[in-house]
């Protein structure tokens, strides 16, 4: 080349390239959606245990000033964080609790308690039992993919293309 500088340009990085996302198109991800699930479920289980705060790094509306409780505010018993489950096939990763923690919805969205058989609700607060003829609950949004999550998850795709790229080198 004149004057001795030269761009040079290898088409072969390019195609290697195409070539490792064909076979990433092919791949298998039910693997990498079981480990999603399970990583999503378990930072899930660490934001009830610690007390919050939900996905979007908003602080939970504080406990009732006559609760002195000292535990966590969804994790009184340990049944919520216990119920997560998991589901995953090769296209989704799914988690959250089981039908059987009847108050895991109201947490999660907030809501209104009425009274069904009676004409008020009894429930206990600091060990002293209160009646009211409803009660509102505070939405404590525990599920949901926050920035920490997803920081989480995409290492988790890194790692598993580093992974099969290298496996499937040929």
């Amino acid at each position: 080349m004149a004057g001795g500088i030269e761009v040079v340009f290898d088409v072969s990085e390019v195609v290697d390239l195409s070539r490792a996302l064909q076979r990433l198109g092919d791949a298998d991800l039910a693997p990498l959606m079981r480990d999603a699930a399970a990583a999503g479920a378990s930072a899930t289980q660490a934001r009830i245990d610690a007390g919050g705060p939900a996905p979007d790094g908003t602080q939970w509306p504080a406990r009732d000033s006559r609760d002195p409780g000292t535990h966590p505010l969804l994790s009184r018993t340990g049944s919520l964080a216990e119920s997560l489950e998991t589901e995953s096939d090769a296209d989704t990763a799914a988690w959250g609790p089981t039908t059987d923690v009847p108050y895991a919805r109201i947490h999660q969205l907030g809501g209104v308690v009425e009274p069904v058989e009676r004409e008020t609700l009894r429930y206990q607060l600091g060990g002293e039992a209160y009646f009211a003829r409803r009660v509102e609950i505070p939405a404590r949004p525990y599920l949901g993919i926050g920035d920490a999550e997803e920081r989480l998850l995409l290492g988790l795709v890194e790692d598993w293309v580093e992974q099969y790229l290298e496996v499937a080198r040929p």
